[in-house]
């Protein structure tokens, strides 16, 4: 990804929040005391990841020092005080932390950054060894961002985006336009703020949900789908995202059916 403008990127990121009722429900529901935030970003996440006033300590990991140095500029509020937060720049294929962590996070694709499957199955082994006894993953992922293969055209956020965001935000959306390009193996979405032209570029490689399933089995995580879709219709047939819990142990069953109550209840 480029980060030249990291405040486009904040301005823009930091509003959307379709995935919030997923980690909110996963975090209500499992009561973590530790988590890890594989590609924290500018720390997006970190207000709905860290609510739980049982959490102990928080750590996010993330390549991009410029990501980092955001996240640590922030004051984090509700919740997030009395734990031990750290935000460390490491690489999410071969990082080591001398903790465990109850509740690992995988989110908003952030496989979807690697370029082969080495590289997946390094950071999923990686992510499998940083869990506590009892430990889960979390993950959200879709083979596509924004679900289009290419939109070669500058389109509207407002127009193609608007009914994901309250409406309060709706003019914020305005202010950006965006198009998507895929080649060869890249899946690049460019996003451009209209009244000063600057640029960001999320630059991603495809990763079908199918091959994330073999990449699972191939480092034994079993998994427990919970939802495949932003939308009150959390299971549908031909949903376009994989949001499940994984665990090296298949004795640990997380009760889906109360994850699932937990999260229709934030729609």
């Amino acid at each position: 990804m480029s980060y030249q403008n990291t405040h486009i990127y904040d301005v823009l990121f930091e509003q959307m929040q379709p995935d919030v009722p997923f980690y909110r429900a996963i975090c209500d529901t499992l009561k973590p005391r530790s988590i890890l935030e594989i590609g924290v970003g500018s720390g997006r996440l970190v207000p709905h990841l860290c609510h739980n006033s049982r959490m102990t300590f928080f750590y996010g990991i993330d390549i991009e020092p410029r990501m980092i140095q955001k996240a640590k500029e922030k004051t984090f509020l509700g919740g997030c005080e009395s734990c031990e937060m750290s935000f460390i720049e490491a690489d999410m294929r071969h990082f080591r932390i001398s903790k465990q962590f109850d509740l690992v996070i995988l989110g908003s694709s952030v496989l979807k950054h690697l370029e082969n499957e080495q590289e997946r199955l390094q950071t999923l082994q990686c992510a499998k060894e940083h869990l506590s006894e009892t430990g889960y993953i979390a993950i959200d992922h879709s083979a596509y961002l924004y679900y289009q293969k290419e939109n070669n055209d500058w389109q509207s956020y407002q127009a193609t985006l608007a009914d994901w965001w309250p409406s309060r935000l709706h003019d914020h959306l305005a202010q950006f336009e965006w198009k998507k390009e895929i080649v060869n193996h890249n899946d690049r979405l460019h996003i451009r703020h209209l009244q000063s032209e600057n640029t960001i570029t999320i630059n991603t490689y495809l990763y079908p949900i199918e091959e994330l399933k073999m990449n699972l089995k191939a480092v034994k995580l079993q998994y427990f789908l919970v939802a495949n879709e932003y939308s009150p219709s959390l299971l549908k047939v031909n949903g376009q995202r994989f949001m499940a819990l994984l665990t090296p142990n298949m004795t640990f069953n997380p009760r889906i059916d109360r994850l699932q109550a937990a999260l229709l209840n934030y729609f």
